[in-house]
């Protein structure tokens, strides 16, 4: 027994020594070799004034992008001028002149005011159109067609009458389904008011052809009428005018 433990303990020593010799010997080849460049590691410095200075204004543009957005859908465009949708989108481009959504913004504003200026006119208002452009103009990123707008409500406006049908010159060129419906339309409105037309047509050619579309529709009903050579192509219902009118 005391044999066993005085091997087992001059062993555990043994064991000692030689891991010990390993570790010097490990060492001492370091040491001969060439030491290699330390990695220098730079620590990342993060600009905390600049980042908590960006992240606030651009949580107040996000803020009034969306209020301008909420204004346009209101209709709440330019007046009055605070909590307007150009006000909104003002203070946006004041700081970012390049954001998108303002630029874009401004564009529908601009748009939404020729459609209002459009349907004054339509309805003879022609004051309150011009009013309405000129709302538009201060809001104008590029050429939004207004002043094509103003000169072609310098041209003479074509008064039609109820019982007059203008016809598509472009269509009646193409010759296609598009026309084809428009004077069946017109045909069946002829036959119901048993009225007797006038077509107006560019050539006595197109002035046949559209006769004979509008008599195919009607079948064995007789339609009655004649061809005239005009600048502007059209239809006229004669007795429609003549029995609205008695």
């Amino acid at each position: 027994m005391y044999y066993s433990l005085v091997t087992a303990q001059c062993m555990r020593q043994g064991m000692k020594r030689r891991l010990v010799m390993a570790c010097i010997c490990f060492i001492l080849q370091g040491c001969g070799s060439t030491p290699e460049r330390p990695v220098v590691v730079k620590p990342v410095v993060q600009d905390v004034a600049e980042t908590t200075a960006e992240n606030p204004v651009r949580d107040v543009l996000k803020e009034l992008l969306f209020a301008g957005l909420t204004a346009l859908d209101d209709d709440h465009l330019t007046e009055p001028r605070q909590g307007s949708a150009a006000d909104y989108f003002g203070q946006v481009l004041d700081v970012d002149p390049d954001n998108a959504i303002a630029l874009d913004g401004m564009r529908r504003l601009v748009a939404r005011y020729k459609v209002l200026a459009e349907r004054a006119y339509e309805n003879g208002a022609r004051d309150v159109a011009e009013a309405y452009l000129r709302k538009a103009a201060p809001y104008v990123v590029a050429e939004d067609g207004l002043e094509q707008l103003r000169a072609q409500w310098q041209k003479p406006v074509l008064r039609m009458r109820p019982n007059e049908f203008l016809l598509d010159p472009s269509a009646l060129d193409e010759r296609g389904d598009a026309i084809v419906w428009r004077l069946t339309e017109i045909a069946v409105k002829a036959m119901r008011a048993k009225s007797r037309i006038t077509i107006v047509s560019r050539s006595d050619a197109e002035g046949r052809w559209m006769y004979q579309q509008m008599r195919e529709v009607l079948a064995e009903y007789r339609l009655r009428g004649n061809i005239v050579q005009g600048q502007v192509p059209k239809i006229i219902l004669i007795d429609l005018i003549e029995k609205s009118t008695n």
